[in-house]
């Protein structure tokens, strides 16, 4: 028998039958649908979770607080856990684990602290985030630079990408420079001409901070610099550096210089 002969038969069987090739046909069809949708169901569900993982911070880093609290989905310590310290030995001790590629204590400055730059202090940046870390596990937590040197000398800092973008200017009633920072957000003015919103474009900044020098305000019972206070109508005022009552405390002002920046990352904190 010829292979044209075999064709020839099959065709004439499948005729033959019609309604239950019919059947089988869809029945393929069907089958072959349903595994697609759930194999694309599955790879969405996946990415879906992914970002969502992405979204709660760097998987690679671990918070660890004393009492055993670990943040917002830890539970408290128990009474046993009240002793533990971490000190420098608990530090060590965490790199002594395997998997562990660098450990650093952090510590964030707890109190109220105002940036100026600029000839006179014209640029002013309120409530700045201060973050200290052991600069020699810089490179294992994943830190990179994107301008300038590590700090080597005592009055030197790192700066954020975006920090100087943070400032305003006070003898423009606040004017602040746009930026994007890196596609974080996005913004856009409307153009009558056209009638359609235009995005904003990243402006430079005022200037530029590994070539300025900043000085830094700060103090126990500091409320922030009486500028910005004054502009969203904040009341008080702030313990300065006379008339001071008990258990208030001078103000401390003291210039630093950003030897780098230090790329823009959410999830390192």
């Amino acid at each position: 028998m010829r292979f044209g002969d075999i064709l020839r038969l099959c065709r004439q069987n499948l005729w033959r039958r019609k309604s239950r090739t019919i059947l089988t046909v869809l029945g393929v069809i069907v089958g072959c649908c349903s595994i697609v949708l759930m194999v694309s169901l599955g790879q969405g569900i996946n990415e879906q979770n992914e970002k969502m993982l992405k979204s709660m911070g760097d998987l690679s880093i671990v918070t660890v607080y004393t009492n055993g609290y670990a943040g917002p989905m830890g539970g408290g310590g128990s009474s046993e856990m009240g002793d533990t310290k971490l000190d420098d030995k608990a530090v060590e001790s965490f790199r002594a684990m395997s998997g562990v590629s660098g450990v650093t204590p952090m510590m964030n400055f707890p109190y109220n602290v105002t940036a100026r730059a600029g000839a006179g202090g014209r640029y002013l940046y309120d409530y700045v985030q201060i973050m200290g870390i052991d600069m020699t596990q810089f490179d294992q937590m994943g830190y990179k630079l994107v301008g300038g040197e590590k700090p080597v000398k005592k009055d030197q800092v790192l700066a954020g990408e975006w920090f100087a973008y943070g400032f305003m200017d006070t003898l423009k009633n606040g004017e602040q420079r746009t930026s994007t920072r890196g596609g974080q957000y996005s913004s856009c003015t409307f153009d009558q001409t056209t009638g359609q919103c235009e995005e904003d474009q990243d402006e430079d900044p005022f200037f530029d901070p590994l070539a300025t020098q900043i000085s830094l305000t700060t103090g126990t019972n500091y409320q922030g610099d009486q500028y910005t206070m004054n502009m969203y109508g904040g009341g008080g005022g702030t313990g300065g550096a006379g008339g001071n009552t008990a258990g208030q405390s001078e103000n401390v002002t003291f210039d630093v210089r950003a030897s780098g920046i230090v790329a823009g990352d959410y999830n390192k904190g």
